[in-house]
């Protein structure tokens, strides 16, 4: 994920789930988050949106249920997930419908790794992002294209599967137009 966060502590009174982070940076009040490893058969894991934040203590908190129980020392993790494009988006541009069951949860796979990746390149050349906002259209498209690439490829090893009889060709991709909309490879304009 994007953003992971360490669980310090975890306590829950009356459905408020309150979770001591290692730091709170880059979280904000309406975020979806998936919270993992926190207690095995408790409330504290699964998906949520964040109902406040607390930066002087490094808290988050959400509600579920009516549960009260607390929780020290626990090894959990909370990931926000990057959602600049989604599986529509890419749908649209391959113009086709995934064939099976398997093939939309290989889609669902591209579509996070693409969102990841496009998020990471961005945050590796100084760009603040939030991950749930994309920056603008053209970094939307890069993700498209992107989890596109990524869905075609599958079942290659460097370049969209064809099964056409013919000699080795040097792979041709769109990775050059890819990190151009994204803004990548180059000064981030202050």
């Amino acid at each position: 994920m994007a953003l992971e966060k360490r669980v310090i502590k975890a306590v829950a009174v009356s459905g408020d789930h309150t979770l001591t982070l290692s730091d709170v940076t880059g979280l904000y009040v309406g975020y979806t988050v998936h919270v993992a490893g926190v207690m095995a058969n408790g409330t504290y894991n699964g998906t949520h949106v964040i109902t406040a934040i607390d930066t002087d203590d490094l808290t988050i908190t959400y509600h579920v249920g009516n549960h009260n129980h607390a929780l020290a020392d626990t090894p959990g993790r909370v990931n926000v997930p990057v959602t600049w494009a989604d599986d529509e988006d890419v749908l649209g541009f391959l113009g086709v419908e995934p064939a099976s069951a398997e093939d939309e949860a290989y889609l669902d796979v591209a579509v996070k790794a693409g969102n990841e990746w496009c998020y990471r390149r961005r945050y590796s050349s100084a760009y603040d992002d939030l991950v749930n906002a994309v920056p603008d259209e053209a970094c939307r498209l890069a993700v498209v294209l992107y989890a596109s690439a990524l869905y075609r490829e599958r079942g290659s090893v460097d370049s969209y599967q064809s099964f056409q009889d013919m000699s080795t060709v040097a792979p041709i991709g769109s990775m050059g137009q890819i990190l151009k909309l994204l803004g990548c490879n180059r000064p981030v304009a202050v």
